[in-house]
């Protein structure tokens, strides 16, 4: 039920709303947001990429994950990875 209604929200949504869904998926762990924030500096800009992932919420999509970066708690944006194409 909860992948079905997280699926639900991003897809109708295309969105992250702060406070709605504010957990982190279990399935997508610290190391793989790490090695995401190494490949897409862009997104956020840190030195520490360990540090910066603390900020950063990974959560698992059919096809996709979605990483959404907070500052002091509020969204501040989101980038989509896709298996099939890359982004």
């Amino acid at each position: 039920m909860y992948a079905a209604l997280k699926e639900d929200f991003y897809f109708a949504e295309n969105r992250y709303i702060g406070g709605v869904l504010p957990v982190e998926d279990p399935e997508a762990d610290r190391q793989s947001v790490v090695e995401f924030l190494k490949n897409h500096p862009d997104f956020v800009s840190a030195d520490d990429p360990l540090k910066a992932s603390k900020q950063v919420r990974g959560i698992y999509l059919p096809g996709r994950v979605r990483y959404i970066y907070y500052e002091n708690g509020k969204y501040k944006d989101h980038r989509d990875e896709r298996k099939d194409h890359g982004q």
